[in-house]
């Protein structure tokens, strides 16, 4: 007996060794949101000593202004029924279910002086010898919530100035692609066959650099978080039929094939039809640009509980995994040849990315060496 005493004696120190030397607030509070215990970085976390805050009403402890102001307890002002946090809490406690993760702002006293601190929590309840507790883990986010934002207006800054440029180039870049064929046309049988060579290399090279300012342009505004989608519920496999059968012209000159494998006529679904059909018309390119002549590419639909998969998978040399890990990542180019010729910017499947997560979906890729690739994408109800 003596033994097991002094091996519970020697967990429970053990433990609260551990408990000090967590480098993020813990605070367990009962039923009531009493503080029952804390560590030391819950009390240099509010600039309270732990024995000041062991005891007391969660708000009281850490120094809310509202219960400071009104001098009452924590949950007796009107207003604690808009707190954030108190709310949060009681329902981890009423319905026993953990929170992750919760971001909670308050102006708090701390030394003296008044703070506004944004923390980020997360909350649990346990049940231990008949009582109720909640454990909450607690860390101070404001400075890294203050660079945060800092570093998203630089970001905005720097896509408007890159967007401004992108915008300024186009059309100088459009008059030389303009000029080039009308020299074409205007001299073409004048032409040597080199004077021909150089005007055709300036139409291709000019055709790229609109490409690549379309591509610049659309991921600024994306990043910037201009990108406006216009929703409405339409029948999304009418639509897919209509963008596979613009594509299919161009691939045809490659007599390949592309193919709708789907048991469903019909299914209502809410997307931006302008940006999805930037989406379609970007993954089938690529899919025919990489596929070898005469192959088949097969989009099909796969029905899930809460969302719609679209496939595009074709048969072309596929992607490393060294290489899989970055592509959606902008300016990301693979390595295989495609078997157009045509350069790429690598901007398209970041815009992709971008579009779909805008509409509250996601976009994977699996690929095998020398067996093709399958891009999906999924699109909620």
């Amino acid at each position: 007996m003596q033994q097991r005493v002094k091996e519970l004696l020697e967990s429970s120190e053990f433990l609260q060794v551990v408990l000090q030397n967590i480098t993020s607030a813990v605070l367990i509070l009962d039923k009531d949101l009493r503080i029952y215990h804390i560590n030391n970085v819950a009390g240099l976390l509010f600039g309270q000593s732990t024995q000041d805050m062991v005891g007391r009403l969660f708000g009281n402890a850490v120094c809310c202004l509202t219960a400071l102001k009104n001098g009452t307890a924590c949950g007796a002002s009107p207003a604690c029924a808009a707190c954030s946090i108190r709310n949060t809490i009681q329902s981890v406690i009423s319905r026993r279910r953990p929170v992750v993760k919760m971001k909670y702002t308050q102006d708090i006293l701390v030394g003296g002086e008044r703070e506004r601190k944004i923390l980020q929590y997360s909350a649990k309840y346990i049940r231990f010898a008949g009582e109720v507790f909640v454990i909450i883990i607690m860390d101070d986010i404001t400075e890294a919530d203050r660079q945060r934002s800092e570093l998203e207006r630089l970001n905005a800054e720097l896509n408007k100035y890159v967007g401004i440029a992108a915008h300024d180039l186009r059309h100088p870049v459009s008059v030389v692609k303009m000029y080039s064929k009308l020299l074409m046309d205007a001299m073409g049988g004048r032409l040597s066959a080199d004077e021909k060579k150089f005007l055709n290399i300036i139409t291709q090279k000019t055709e790229f650099m609109l490409d690549m300012l379309e591509g610049v342009l659309d991921t600024a505004k994306i990043e910037s978080g201009a990108l406006e989608l216009i929703m409405i519920r339409d029948d999304y496999i009418g639509f897919l039929k209509q963008i596979i059968e613009q594509n299919q012209v161009v691939a045809n000159t490659k007599d390949i094939r592309i193919s709708l494998q789907t048991p469903m006529q019909r299914i209502k679904l809410m997307f931006d039809k302008t940006r999805m059909e930037q989406v379609l018309n970007n993954l089938l390119h690529n899919a025919y640009k990489y596929s070898p002549r005469a192959a088949d590419i097969v989009v099909s639909l796969e029905k899930k509980p809460e969302h719609l998969v679209t496939h595009i998978m074709d048969k072309g040399p596929g992607i490393t995994p060294q290489q899989l890990r970055g592509i959606f990542n902008p300016f990301q180019t693979v390595s295989v040849q495609n078997l157009g010729q045509e350069r790429s910017v690598g901007l398209g499947l970041a815009i992709v990315k971008k579009i779909v997560e805008a509409h509250g979906g996601v976009v994977r890729v699996n690929s095998k060496v020398k067996q093709g690739s399958d891009f999906y994408f999924s699109l909620p109800y």
